[in-house]
Order: C-alpha cells, then structure tokens, then sequence
C-alpha cells in the first residue's frame, strides 16, 4: 500500500540508510516476517526473474544485512564465467574439473609443510652463524662486542638472528646489519648484564646514532633498530658505536 514516509516509519517499515525516498512512499508487507519501502514490485511473478545467484550479502547497519544478487541473463553470464575460470584453473593444476579443490587443498598442505621446515632451517642457520659471529667478537669497553652482517631477507628474520646473538653473547653488545644495498636495517642487541650493570641500552644507542648520523630508529632497552641508507654505511656505524663504547669506561 501507498502511504506517507513518516507513517510508514512510524509503522515499521525498514528504511535503508543511504537510499532516497519521497514523501509518499510504497510499503511492501509480508505478514509475521517483514515490512519495508519499496521502490516498486518489478514483476508479476517470481517465475520471471528466472535463474537467481547470490553473489554476496554484507551489512549494512545494525541488524540489517544486504542480499546483492543476479538474475536471469545476468546470473547465467555470471555462472558460465565461473565454470570457465574453473575449467582454466583445472588445465594449469592437470587435474579434471571436479578435481580441483582437492588439489588446491594438496597445495596448501604442502605449502604450509615447506614453509614449516624452512622456518626451522632459518633458525637452524640463525644459531649456527650466531655462535660464529660470537667466535669473531671483539672487547669494547669492556664488554663483548659483535659487528655482522647476516643474509636476513625482513626483519622477523633478523630478530630471530638478534634473539640467538643474546643467548650466546653473554654481556655483550651486538650490531647485525641485513644484507641489503638499499636501506637494509641495523638490529642493536645489549644483554641483559650490560643492561642492569653498565647502564646501556639498544634504545639509547638508536639515540646515539641518531645524533650522529641522522638515521632513525628505536624500539625496547633490549633490542631496538635502525635504517641506513645501504650496508656500506655499516662500516661507519659499527666504528662510531665501538668508539662510543669505549669512551663509557
């Protein structure tokens, strides 16, 4: 029936935020299930919208969800570019249409079981170039100080390196550069003994550098980094940080 928006409001007609409406509006009611604006009823019955696909339903307000939907031409189109994209996945997998989700699901398992052992190579190879970099250690200030750079590919990589160094270094400062020519990143790792008993931190240290070159960075008293413009810069870094060390005796 045809009436007022602000009756058919009042009455408990859904009114969608976002969509315009007149001063009389049409309300479409299903008995005991629904009450809502319409811009009109489009057919004169159901059997003419034909093929009828669901391509997604998302909300739109508390409570309220929107159906998006194809029909006829539209949902066949739509069905037939499905079915071709599933035929194409299923040549470049060589498996038959019907195939397919279970040879994706094959991938991802085997994915995930790759991506497992190469975690544990990483950090297999973390510790062992980590009590190498430890061998190489030099005395600064009186504490062990290691200068590296380790082939890190992100930062995760080169915190797990940072977290071996700390185990092995004793008190100790560490300086581990990614092997990168652009703008690799200086990971600063200070044990927990230097920490507590020579008042130096990774933290302070990212201030130091800052002073004096400029580079930005930060992080926690334990580990902390900073950027460089490429891994030629390190050398500087490492000889300024030695020498400031030094200098704290």
């Amino acid at each position: 029936r045809t009436m007022s928006y602000k009756d058919a409001v009042a009455a408990g007609a859904m009114a969608l935020f976002g969509e315009k409406y007149g001063d009389a509006v049409r309300v479409v009611s299903v008995d005991d299930f629904s009450m809502e604006l319409c811009g009109g009823t489009h057919l004169d019955r159901t059997g003419e919208i034909g093929s009828f696909l669901i391509r997604q339903e998302t909300a739109v307000g508390a409570g309220i969800r929107r159906v998006e939907a194809l029909s006829g031409r539209g949902a066949l189109d739509y069905t037939k570019s499905v079915l071709n994209d599933r035929r194409r996945i299923a040549d470049m997998l060589r498996v038959g249409p019907d195939e397919v989700a279970n040879k994706v699901r094959a991938l991802v398992e085997e994915s995930e079981s790759l991506q497992r052992q190469l975690k544990k190579d990483a950090a297999r190879r973390a510790r062992e170039e980590a009590a190498d970099a430890v061998d190489g250690a030099t005395q600064a200030g009186g504490v062990t100080f290691v200068a590296t750079i380790v082939d890190a590919p992100d930062v995760g990589s080169l915190r797990k390196y940072g977290d071996e160094l700390r185990n092995k270094i004793g008190d100790g400062i560490a300086l581990v550069c990614q092997d990168k020519r652009e703008k690799p990143v200086v990971l600063i790792v200070v044990s927990d003994g230097v920490i507590k008993n020579r008042s130096i931190n990774a933290s302070e240290i990212t201030k130091w550098i800052a002073g004096e070159f400029s580079y930005r960075g930060g992080g926690k008293p334990h580990m902390a980094q900073v950027g460089i413009p490429d891994k030629e810069a390190f050398a500087g870094l490492r000889d300024f940080v030695k020498s400031r060390l030094e200098s704290q005796t």
